[in-house]
């Protein structure tokens, strides 16, 4: 909420207290991996006077008009061809201080981040495209703090739109950031700009290397890069005269960082531009809640494309009441019903691709003993470790220990062990056992890990090599592949039981996005969703691509409970190894926080054990605090906290998550 009075971190102090892993921290000189190579610039003076200097020497004059000529530093081995000189000559010039010799970072290639593809056709605006960059051209040159929102359907073109502000800026010789909520997202995106805006690209995430990150920050930091391309922590990148800030998928809850510091990249997005008094632009399918608000509240512009990119029309939604489905022989098995198996013949018979989104990774959530029911608990977060077949062990997703797979029950001794539910590792197994002939690529943050990355997934498929894609959310955002026909969600309902107020903003985006991979090229593309409740109005607006709907049913639902957008919510958060200890600390603070809060417009809610009590080896304790006035929320808090409190506190504004 950029009218707040939150007291958001510096971001120098961000930048600080970043853990080892970040980009930032690792940036310093001298990151280990760096290789440097030596350099040289024309020295101080007019070019007349350092050609002068050079006397009679042409090597000597052919390498000061080189530098004038490029206009900035060169490598001493490019010095030498390009000038066909020896490096006695280089040396002699620095003697007389024509050139000015230096170490600097030898350019790592970073193509193994990038996708290949075929060369781009020239684009041609449509109308509403070319409304859209005339306003944000012209609040860009306007040079104060301007936000706007850019809605639209898939596939309708609104990455043309800010790539054409980009460039704009850039023969400005401004910069830009641009952020999408997933590293996965980065490969594709990278290959545009680079092939647009060559060198003037640095790409910044945590899948880079020590030194190729450390490279990255500096070619910002010097000015040679002017675009920015990450996730969230790109916002941090020193980018030299900012005018443009985008936030690509900016509903996508990847943009809130979930530990300390915790920000959401979306908001310090909109937050640096204001300072910097540059143009910030959200851009969405689907638009938050909070941005929808924002739009009616005039805190944010409003721009919309109406219609998809060519001959692209927005797919045939096909719904499946798994109700009606015939019950799987076995607990949690995938279920492909008959009309989706009808589809994805026609498909393949049709020299179609396909995705398939299953959003649990690994191959099922639990490992039950039928005989006693043990479920192989971890035993620092209390919840069910997940069965991976690849490599064949049990993994707690939320602190990462595991154990191999027994073969016998570790509590009966019993043989009666069966995986229950399903992930995106059964779901290729079954699809395999059904159409044993088609190729097949997994993608999910295991995947990316053991095949070579998110790139080199993303090109088998789109050369055509993989006919299908099967995945968690990960394939749903952001991706071009104009032979994918069909995609189909195996389980709609995956989200909407999460005990979250934004489960329903979640499915509805999740099941948008990914019917919005289909039909993109030439031929008509279809979404199968099966689902248990058929009726829901998220699965229903999904479906009929009537996104007002939703929009008008999930903010009346807000506004009656007193959810955001309509009010500010903070969690607090209590941890401890002790349960008896942290609930106690948790009914103290909420009766100071009760006491102080009393008709104040700030509604309580708990203290309650979390959804999930246990993780970590801490059990967890929360308390909600929901009002429109945000500063009140924050001095109050300030005032109980300062009573002291035994139990580790963790203080969450604008929370995107509840367990």
């Amino acid at each position: 909420d950029i009218e707040s009075d939150l007291e958001l971190p510096d971001a120098a102090e961000v930048v600080r207290r970043l853990d080892d892993r970040s980009l930032v921290a690792l940036s310093r000189p001298g990151a280990r991996g760096s290789r440097y190579t030596t350099a040289v610039e024309l020295g101080k003076g007019e070019l007349d006077e350092l050609l002068e200097r050079c006397g009679r020497s042409a090597p000597g004059r052919r390498v000061v008009q080189f530098l004038a000529d490029v206009g900035r530093p060169a490598t001493l081995p490019e010095v030498l061809e390009a000038a066909d000189c020896s490096d006695g000559v280089v040396r002699r010039l620095v003697r007389l201080e024509v050139l000015r010799r230096f170490t600097q970072l030898d350019r790592l290639p970073l193509d193994r981040h990038l996708m290949r593809r075929d060369e781009a056709e020239a684009i041609v605006l449509r109308p509403d495209q070319e409304a859209a960059v005339r306003r944000l051209v012209e609040a860009v040159d306007g040079g104060r703090y301007a936000p706007f929102l850019l809605a639209g359907m898939t596939g309708s073109g609104k990455t043309e739109v800010y790539l054409r502000v980009v460039e704009h800026a850039l023969e400005a010789g401004r910069g830009s950031i641009l952020l999408v909520p997933e590293i996965a997202l980065v490969p594709a995106l990278a290959r545009t700009v680079r092939d647009r805006f060559g060198d003037r690209l640095a790409i910044l995430h945590s899948g880079l290397g020590r030194a190729e990150r450390h490279q990255e920050w500096e070619r910002v930091a010097s000015g040679e890069a002017r675009v920015v391309l990450g996730p969230r922590s790109a916002i941090f990148a020193p980018v030299r005269d900012l005018a443009f800030v985008v936030v690509d998928e900016e509903q996508d809850s990847s943009y809130k960082q979930e530990s300390t510091p915790r920000y959401h990249g979306r908001d310090l997005a909109l937050v640096r531009a204001r300072d910097g008094s540059a143009t910030a632009l959200l851009v969405s399918a689907t638009p938050s809640l909070e941005a929808r608000r924002n739009v009616e509240r005039q805190r944010l512009a409003p721009l919309a494309l109406t219609e998809r990119v060519g001959q692209g029309r927005l797919p045939e939604g096909i719904l499946v009441d798994l109700k009606a489905e015939p019950a799987p022989r076995r607990p949690g098995e995938v279920v492909f019903s008959q009309r989706l198996l009808t589809e994805i013949d026609r498909s393949l018979g049709r020299d179609q691709q396909i995705i398939l989104l299953r959003n649990r990774r690994g191959y099922a959530p639990i490992l039950l003993c039928r005989a006693c029911g043990h479920d192989h608990s971890c035993d620092d977060c209390g919840l069910p470790r997940t069965l991976h077949q690849r490599p064949h062990r049990l993994v707690c997703h939320y602190c990462g220990s595991s154990l191999a797979v027994p073969q016998r029950c570790p509590s009966c001794d019993g043989e009666a062990l069966e995986p229950v539910g399903t992930g995106t590792e059964r779901v290729e197994e079954r699809f395999g056992e059904i159409f044993p002939d088609v190729a097949v690529d997994l993608l999910d943050r295991d995947a990316v890990r053991r095949m070579g990355g998110t790139s080199a997934i993303l090109e088998r498929f789109a050369r055509g090599e993989t006919r299908v894609l099967i995945g968690t959310q990960m394939v749903s955002k952001g991706h071009h592949f104009p032979g994918v026909a069909l995609t189909a969600v195996l389980h709609a309902d995956s989200y909407l039981s999460f005990p979250d107020f934004r489960a329903v903003e979640r499915t509805y985006s999740l099941l948008t996005q990914l019917a919005g991979r289909a039909g993109r090229g030439e031929q008509a593309g279809r979404v199968v969703i099966q689902t248990f409740h058929p009726d829901h109005y998220a699965i229903r607006a999904a479906l009929e691509h009537d996104d007002a709907a939703f929009a008008e049913q999930e903010m009346r639902f807000r506004r009656i409970f007193h959810y955001p957008p309509f009010t500010r919510m903070t969690q607090v958060l209590l941890r401890d190894s002790k349960r008896e200890r942290v609930e106690e600390e948790a009914r103290r603070l909420a009766a100071r926080l009760a006491a102080d809060l009393d008709d104040r417009q700030v509604r309580t809610s708990g203290p309650a054990p979390a959804p999930f009590e246990r993780l970590q080896g801490k059990w967890r304790y929360q308390l909600l605090l929901r009002g429109r006035d945000a500063a009140e929320i924050r001095h109050a808090l300030r005032r109980a906290l300062a009573h002291g409190v035994r139990s580790e506190v963790v203080v969450d504004v604008d929370p995107h998550q509840l367990l």
